[in-house]
């Protein structure tokens, strides 16, 4: 897994130098800073990751801090989190509504590096309901969820999917039955037969439902889940640029078999300056299933 994890953030660095994407300049040999962090507006506390790359070798930062400012105004820094020993990782309490502009200041190893990144909260999300069913599909059970939603506005609109377990753990979703969230899935390259680039991040546009509503079919195996459970089930409204950023991710999620092979190089937004990596904010709509 950790040789996994380098190879992702190598395929982040080496990638073509242009706006708005991470990019490595050859000529640049110093240690840079990697920020990633995706909130959610829902949420009180939020947690952004820090590392440190030069290029041949990645290692996670020994100080480092996070400084949250909402609308200009500080809501306080915060350090390691306790768990960094593996992570190098830094939680901080913040609350944010739709219409506010976030900035995120990070610090690591004794002040040597900095950066930042400036955020607007979109919109929250409408989830009306949620409907349940039994199905079977070539010889297993399955529960199907059914979620009925509603687009946040007239305009181009970006979201993701996903679902969490009574013990907070995220599962993983089959889209196969929905068109929607199937439509986000591509060939990777024509001469690789059965080779797609698959939709993990359930992320989708609101190009078949603009400003009306859509149901989005999903299922979990009956094996994932048991008698009792609750599952929470979340809509994410994001930016286009943080949509094109799980777009990128389901390409590299695609694309790295265990010998860390990839087949198509993703562009990665990137948008932290100072630093490479993304950081984005949601703003998500919430239900709760009890599984009877």
């Amino acid at each position: 897994m950790k040789n996994r994890a380098i190879i992702i953030l190598l395929i982040a660095i080496l990638l073509p130098s242009c706006e708005g994407v991470i990019a490595y300049n050859p000529s640049e040999t110093g240690t840079k800073l990697i920020v990633t962090g995706l909130f959610d507006a829902q949420d009180s506390e939020h947690r952004v990751y820090l590392a440190l790359s030069d290029i041949l070798s990645t290692s996670y930062v020994s100080d480092g801090s996070i400084t949250c400012y909402v609308n200009g105004n500080s809501q306080g820094t915060s350090t390691l989190a306790a768990d960094s020993a593996r992570f190098s990782n830094v939680v901080f309490p913040a609350k944010f509504s739709a219409g506010d502009e976030l900035e995120i200041v990070a610090s690591a190893e004794g002040g040597k590096y900095h950066s930042n990144v400036k955020l607007l909260v979109p919109e929250p999300a409408i989830l009306k309901s949620i409907d349940t069913a039994s199905v079977r599909s070539e010889g297993s059970n399955y529960m199907r969820f059914t979620l009925n939603i509603s687009d946040v506005s007239p305009e181009a609109d970006y979201y993701y999917i996903s679902v969490c377990d009574s013990d907070g753990y995220y599962l993983s979703l089959d889209i196969s039955d929905e068109p929607i969230l199937m439509s986000e899935v591509t060939a990777m390259m024509e001469d690789l037969v059965g080779l797609m680039n698959y939709n993990y991040s359930c992320c989708f546009t609101d190009k078949s439902f603009n400003g009306g509503d859509a149901k989005l079919r999903v299922k979990l195996p009956k094996g994932d889940v048991e008698k009792g459970d609750t599952l929470t089930f979340k809509v994410h409204h994001v930016s286009e640029e943080y949509y094109h950023y799980l777009k990128a991710w389901n390409t590299v999620e695609s694309g790295v078999d265990e010998t860390g092979l990839i087949f198509e190089m993703p562009t990665i937004p990137g948008n932290v300056d100072g630093a490479l990596g993304f950081v984005g904010v949601s703003n998500s709509a919430r239900k709760a299933v009890v599984i009877k």
